[in-house]
């Protein structure tokens, strides 16, 4: 067996722990979303946003319409939901399923127009991996709000 010189050992050292931090970075991520990259859907459309972020929104949802999206989630654990929304109603629901396990629903009242836009936050847990996530969309008749993005953060 070989000695390595101290120099060469601290190198070693320093990037198996740089590259344990990223893996840590790395599964620690916030998963963001557009809401209009969904995998599927049934009954919305898409529109500009006046959002900060610019590009579009999905509007025009009304209730029983759901989006889809295949995320894949880096470490199983609780998770920070928030969600993007603006609504000139009302409101209404969003039931949150993972693989068609309802995860959680976040309550959307009105924010005073359809492109006055807030944050709502919920918890989840997920596990880790490809999966896809849903959105049924509840309330009374006609529109219930539109949504911009989505975000996972672990907690």
């Amino acid at each position: 067996m070989s000695v390595l010189p101290k120099h060469i050992k601290n190198l070693l050292l320093t990037s198996a722990l740089v590259a344990m931090a990223s893996l840590s970075t790395a599964a620690n991520a916030a998963i963001k979303v557009k809401a209009e990259n969904y995998s599927q859907q049934n009954g919305v459309q898409t529109e500009p946003t006046a959002d900060a972020d610019g590009g579009n929104n999905v509007g025009y949802i009304e209730n029983g319409d759901w989006v889809e999206y295949a995320i894949n989630v880096p470490a199983g654990g609780e998770y920070t939901f928030t969600v993007r929304v603006a609504s000139d109603t009302n409101g209404g629901r969003i039931a949150v399923l993972a693989n068609d396990a309802e995860k959680a629903t976040v309550k959307v009242k009105g924010t005073g127009g359809w492109q006055n836009w807030v944050s709502l936050e919920n918890s989840l847990s997920l596990d880790a991996g490809e999966q896809t996530l849903r959105f049924n969309f509840k309330g009374s008749s006609g529109y219930l709000f539109n949504i911009n993005w989505f975000e996972l953060s672990a907690k």
